[in-house]
């Protein structure tokens, strides 16, 4: 039997049709799961200057762990929540990471060997007011406002010679604390240098408000879920951080960005 062009040409793609079809649905299934592999959830807290939800730029932390994956396969979602919530969800594996906690803020979590950067803690008061820190029984009678939750281990016995109004750490954490200051229903205010320097920045109070002395200096990771469904992962995201930070570091970009948000490097 003869065959005709057409009829030829019909049966070829009659056959490699199926093929065809496989070898799509197969690329679309791989690139699915390839994607989905490839997404890192991060758990995180508005902390502006270093990690701003809703505001112009996303903050100095963002912005870093931004560059660490940049060029890499990852895609990175990071979500906003209450602090103690954040440390719960990745400690139970609903996320893979939490941005920014210091060692001691969620021991329960890996950590990797290099820090994002650091976090230190002040206290600040009204600039006309002349006390400056110089140890714990410096602060005999003097009325402290700290966020629940981000109290320095270094101020540990404070309470013996100050007191300590605790207020719950909202997004209006330091404007409430800096109000209190200026109209003296407390006089000092005890949280992290770059979140206070860049809040009196915003509203133009630098020279109402001043830094009377810093009690701790943290380091600050991007810090992994222990869920050992995720140790493959894991052990892999930490060694790619870790090389990159070592690059990041050379170049200070943690200080770079802290310059590009009008913050000197403390």
């Amino acid at each position: 039997m003869t065959l005709t062009n057409s009829a030829i040409l019909a049966l070829v793609l009659l056959a490699i049709s199926p093929l065809s079809y496989t070898e799509s649905a197969l690329d679309s299934s791989l690139s699915s799961t390839s994607s989905s592999v490839n997404k890192i959830t991060i758990a995180s807290i508005d902390w502006c200057p270093y990690i701003c939800v809703g505001e112009d730029k996303p903050g100095v932390l963002t912005e870093y762990v931004k560059k660490i994956f940049a060029g890499t396969s990852h895609t990175l979602i990071f979500t906003p929540m209450p602090w103690a919530r954040a440390i719960q969800e990745t400690q139970a594996g609903r996320y893979q990471a939490l941005l920014a906690p210091a060692k001691e803020e969620a021991p329960g979590l890996v950590f990797p060997s290099r820090p994002l950067g650091y976090q230190v803690m002040c206290l600040f008061t009204r600039s006309e007011d002349s006390w400056k820190y110089e140890g714990l029984e410096s602060l005999k009678g003097r009325r402290i406002v700290y966020g629940y939750g981000a109290y320095p281990a270094s101020l540990e016995g404070a309470q013996k010679f100050a007191i300590l109004y605790p207020m719950p750490y909202s997004k209006s954490f330091v404007r409430r604390g800096v109000k209190m200051i200026l109209k003296q229903r407390a006089d000092t205010l005890l949280f992290t240098v770059y979140s206070t320097q860049y809040y009196l920045n915003s509203v133009g109070l630098t020279d109402r408000i001043r830094n009377a002395g810093c009690v701790q200096r943290q380091a600050v990771y991007l810090a992994f879920t222990p869920n050992e469904a995720a140790q493959e992962t894991r052990q892999t995201l930490i060694a790619l951080l870790d090389e990159k930070i070592e690059t990041l570091e050379k170049d200070n970009t943690f200080e770079n960005l802290l310059l590009d948000y009008g913050l000197k490097p403390h």
